[in-house]
């Protein structure tokens, strides 16, 4: 019975014989082959021959297959047949329908398994028919009513847009004044570019452009094709505003430059196309207006544009000079930056500059606010034409609630402060307490008094000499001869750093007095023993005395010598020695009766120093009656000189014979040839007595004389 089959290459129907049910058959169609689905055929009692077709071989062409089965005989065993080899299975064929060979015999687990197998096929089944319930029955319908109300509500609003007025798309036609994505329209002369321009249909108007951008200036009709321009360039289409700005690099004249700014300040972040920017740069430059240069100083810090900016403003001239103080205390480090640089390069003077300091000091912008007080406080000099009414400004700021401003200002008035200012200063310096922000002030003050230089503020400044040695260093010798007075009163300071603190500081200034001296001296009037003590010992130290400060110090020694401390006695003593004047004799003279060695020993010393006359027989009684004083006594005569020699020769005669030694020592250094007979004579008569040292003596100081 015939079957019919369909070509799954072409789909075309074909009828065969269903013989060849579930073999494999060409289409006489598509030359195609593929299996021949249909019922599963009975167990054939003949096999049939057929021929092999490989898969995917499209040039083979089928052959019928060749019968070549046999009868079985009766009572004989059906001899054994072998069907032909099936061919490959073709990979496009999806069939799943073909008759599957015949199942060998297992083992019972298989059967065990494929049992359980099933158990679990079926569940999946049922669970498969829930989940596709759920997606056919409530998912589906669900998305198709959603997209039906979506489809309504557009409607809906298309509905509202066609009826309102001021719908920009009327009938939703988004391009009413022409399609962008249509090339310009053609202009071919002036007339026809300006009537393009004027209209509103977009196609032309970029037409008009392109035709004026390639045109030739016609200076008589500059000024109506500018206007033209002009309302273009101002506009919020970029593509017309481009167009526009490039066209008027051929047209515009001064008036064009509003259109120009209005342009550029459309372009808020500073992206726009490079025509704009450089189109535009290039004809604002042309005409030099400040106007222009402000919109320019925008893109100071504009990503690639800030270049051009600089460059743009720095040949604008003086021109710019608005626009750079507009941007000079800017908070974007690179609009800043670049805006002091062209203020520089063309020159703004330095009054216009602290003038917009001052201003962007009132600004509420607290960033602007310190970058101006920085740059007012780190000037080198004062601006005279400013400089009270920057120091108004910053003694203002002291007060602010931000420390960082207060210790700026108060640097400021480092470089411009003024005497009007010293009172608020010397405040600083006096207030208590110890922190950073109070140190960092107070530092600042000091500095800035020292510059001011007013004598008023040393007493406040060397107070603070304990902790701020160096500022007060610097400040004070700043201060020169001012700061002497205050000085020099400190050099009987009760507080000995501060004491050598200001004897130093006077010997920086070249203080004519020896500072030194007049801390010793104050050291030596002070009610304070160790004082004194120490006052006494520096002049006892001293290998010269100072010639200006001699009578004075000498006086104040003269004075210590009847002091209640021994120490200070005795040192004072031993320090006029160096420092005592010709008028203070009787005063060591006397001091020659005292029992105590040191002075009495001192002031034989300074006799013979100050060559005191009257204590030339006072010292030839010690030569008596104290013979430890001996040899300072003889130094003493030697010092005084001839005047000592008529003593000497009254001494010659003495009975102890180590006076007489003693006296001829004396006239040895002092003696005239009228000792040379009173000489003789003791020599003679030391030789009648055996006494050699006397001989010897007389003999020397002879010789002496003699050779001189």
């Amino acid at each position: 019975m015939p079957v019919k089959l369909k070509c799954p290459a072409c789909a075309a129907i074909l009828n065969a014989p269903d013989n060849v049910v579930g073999k494999q058959i060409r289409c006489p169609k598509c030359q195609k082959p593929f299996l021949a689905k249909g019922p599963a055929p009975k167990p054939p009692d003949e096999v049939e021959e057929v021929q092999e077709v490989e898969e995917g071989d499209d040039d083979v062409p089928a052959k019928p297959p060749a019968k070549t089965g046999v009868k079985s005989s009766p009572g004989k065993p059906p001899a054994k047949t072998y069907p032909a080899r099936k061919p490959p299975r073709p990979s496009n064929d999806d069939d799943d329908d073909a008759p599957a060979p015949p199942k060998k015999k297992g083992s019972p687990v298989f059967m065990v398994l494929g049992i359980i197998g099933g158990v679990f096929l079926v569940l999946c089944l049922g669970c498969g028919g829930a989940i596709a319930y759920v997606y056919t029955q409530i998912i589906v319908p669900g998305v198709e009513q959603a997209q039906k109300n979506l489809d309504d509500f557009d409607k809906e609003i298309k509905k509202a847009q066609n009826s309102d007025p001021n719908n920009p798309f009327p009938n939703n036609n988004p391009f009413p004044n022409g399609d962008p994505f249509k090339p310009p329209a053609k202009v071919s002369d002036l007339n026809g570019a300006l009537e393009a321009i004027k209209s509103t249909d977009k196609n032309r108007q970029l037409g008009g452009a392109d035709f004026l951008i390639k045109a030739p200036l016609d200076a008589q009709r500059q000024a109506e094709v500018a206007r033209a321009l002009d309302a273009l360039a101002s506009g919020t289409d970029n593509q017309l505003r481009n167009r526009a700005v490039k066209a008027l690099n051929v047209w515009a004249d001064k008036t064009s430059v509003t259109a120009l700014v209005t342009a550029l300040d459309g372009d808020k972040e500073g992206w726009g196309d490079d025509t704009l920017k450089k189109e535009g740069f290039d004809i604002l430059l042309r005409f030099k207006d400040p106007r222009g240069a402000v919109a320019i100083a925008r893109y100071l810090d504009k990503p690639f544009s800030e270049d051009l900016a600089k460059k743009t403003l720095n040949s604008f001239g003086p021109a710019a000079e608005g626009a750079c103080l507009a941007y000079f205390n800017a908070s974007s480090d690179g609009a800043r930056g670049r805006a002091r640089e062209v203020a520089g390069n063309i020159g703004v003077k330095p009054e216009l500059i602290v003038q917009q300091c001052l201003t962007d000091l009132r600004a509420k912008d607290a960033s602007r606010r310190q970058h101006a007080l920085r740059y007012v406080a780190d000037m080198k000099e004062p601006v005279p034409a400013v400089q009270a009414e920057t120091a108004l400004v910053l003694m203002g700021l002291l007060n602010d609630q931000d420390v960082q401003i207060q210790e700026l200002a108060c640097r400021g008035l480092i470089i411009w402060g003024g005497k009007e200012n010293v009172a608020a200063l010397i405040k600083i310096l006096e207030l208590p307490g110890m922190t950073q922000h109070l140190d960092t002030m107070t530092r600042f003050a000091i500095e800035a008094l020292g510059r001011i230089k007013d004598e008023k503020a040393a007493a406040a400044i060397f107070k603070k000499s304990d902790r701020f040695g160096g500022e007060v260093e610097k400040a004070l010798v700043a201060m020169g001869p001012l700061a002497e007075p205050e000085l020099k009163k400190n050099l009987e300071n009760e507080n000995k750093q501060m004491r050598d603190i200001a004897a130093r500081l006077l010997k920086m200034i070249g203080s004519k007095d020896n500072p030194d001296v007049a801390k010793a001296l104050g050291d030596l009037k002070s009610p304070d023993v160790q004082r004194r003590r120490d006052g006494a010992n520096w002049f006892a130290s001293q290998k010269m005395p100072d010639k200006a400060a001699q009578a004075d110090v000498a006086k104040a020694l003269e004075v210590a010598l009847d002091d209640q401390d021994i120490q200070v006695k005795d040192t004072a003593a031993r320090a006029l020695v160096i420092w005592a004047t010709p008028d203070q004799g009787k005063v060591f003279v006397k001091l020659l009766n005292s029992d105590n060695d040191r002075i009495r020993h001192t002031a034989i010393d300074v006799i013979g120093t100050i060559k005191e006359e009257t204590a030339i027989p006072l010292l030839f009684q010690l030569i008596i009656i104290k013979p430890g004083d001996r040899a300072k006594c003889v130094q003493s005569l030697q010092n005084i000189g001839p005047k000592a020699e008529p003593e000497a020769i009254k001494y010659l005669q003495h009975q102890d014979r180590n006076v007489r030694v003693e006296a001829c020592r004396v006239l040895e250094k002092v003696g005239t040839k009228g000792s040379i007979p009173a000489l003789q004579a003791t020599g003679t008569a030391a030789i009648q007595a055996k006494q050699n040292d006397v001989r010897d003596a007389a003999s020397k100081a002879i010789m002496a004389i003699n050779s001189r």
